[in-house]
C-alpha cells in the first residue's frame, strides 16, 4: 500500500475546485493500493463513505508563546519577554504560521524594540470579513517589508533570496 498526501486539496492553479469534480483525485482514489491523506479548507469529502475529518484545532496562547520561543532561541524565557511575546501572539491571533515568523524575524532583537517595530508596521492578523486569503496575505507581507528592516536583516533576506540559486 501506498500512502500518499496531497496538501491543499481544494487548490488546482489558482482555481478552487470541488474535490468531488476532480478526476484526477477520483481516480487515485479509487485505486485499491493507495490510502490518502488530503488537507483542504473545504470540509467536501472526496465520497461521503471515505471520508474521516479531523480538524486541526489552533494552539492556544500559552502553546504559541511556546512556539515562539521554538523558533527564537536568542530570547530568554523571562517575565518581560513572555509579556511581550503574548502581545506579539495576540497580534498574530494565535495562528502557528504568523507566530513563526515573528518569532523568526525577532532573532537577535531586543523583544521591546522589536514589538514597537511590529505595531508601527500595522500588523494585525485578526480578520473575519469573509476574503481571509487576501487579508492574511496583506498582513504577512507586512512581516517581510524592507523598510521595517535593519541594513544586516536586509542583506540576509536578499542573500537568503538568490541562496536556492546558487
Amino acid at each position: 500500500k501506498i500512502l500518499l498526501f496531497i496538501d491543499n486539496v481544494d487548490c488546482k492553479v489558482n482555481l478552487l475546485q470541488d474535490p468531488q469534480e476532480d478526476e484526477d483525485l477520483q481516480a487515485f482514489a479509487d485505486c485499491p493500493n493507495i490510502n490518502l491523506v488530503l488537507t483542504s479548507r473545504l470540509r467536501t469529502p472526496l465520497r461521503e463513505s471515505s471520508f474521516y475529518p479531523v480538524e486541526v484545532r489552533p494552539l492556544s496562547q500559552e502553546q504559541c508563546v511556546d512556539l515562539f520561543y521554538l523558533y527564537c532561541t536568542s530570547i530568554q524565557r523571562n517575565v518581560r519577554n513572555t509579556e511581550f511575546i503574548e502581545l506579539l501572539v495576540n497580534r498574530a491571533n494565535c495562528h502557528t504560521l504568523a507566530v513563526k515568523l515573528l518569532a523568526c524575524g525577532a532573532l537577535y532583537e531586543d523583544i521591546a524594540l522589536y514589538y514597537r517595530e511590529i505595531v508601527k508596521s500595522g500588523f494585525n492578523f485578526c480578520y473575519s470579513t469573509g476574503d481571509e486569503d487576501r487579508n492574511a496575505a496583506r498582513e504577512l507581507k507586512k512581516l517581510f517589508d524592507l523598510r521595517t528592516r535593519t541594513e544586516e536583516q536586509v542583506s540576509i533576506l536578499w542573500n537568503f533570496a538568490v541562496l536556492p540559486q546558487v
